[in-house]
């Protein structure tokens, strides 16, 4: 497994549709991060526009082989000396909180790769 980093321009804003009650209000709705099936959609869009019909062919046959497995997409805070990849706190987390810290606990929607590991 590895991660592939996609690095955006400086203030880049991005949405990713979330879903909504009516269409009048889908693209004020966002999800917190890229899931993984509209990171695939976005993916094979994009080299449907570069690519011929046979490559795009290859990489779904690629993706349905599970040669290519993608996950969700996240976030990556790079500094100078360390990288920080970020993944969302599991649910069960909330099992060893407090009551007086729940309402705390439910302020974090994300936790450092090396807090999931431990």
């Amino acid at each position: 497994m590895r991660a592939v980093v996609l690095t955006c321009k400086p203030g880049a804003r991005f949405h990713f549709g979330g879903i909504a009650p009516d269409e009048n209000t889908w693209l004020s709705t966002s999800e917190e991060w890229i899931r993984s099936d509209t990171l695939f959609s976005a993916l094979l869009n994009a080299a449907a526009e570069v690519c011929p019909p046979a490559t795009i062919e290859a990489i779904v046959r690629a993706f349905e082989a599970g040669q290519v497995r993608i996950s969700s997409g996240f976030y990556l805070l790079q500094g100078p000396n360390r990288s920080i990849f970020f993944l969302p706190k599991p649910a069960h987390y909330a099992l060893g909180v407090k009551n007086n810290n729940l309402r705390k606990f439910h302020t974090v929607k994300f936790i450092s790769k090396r807090v999931w590991e431990s």
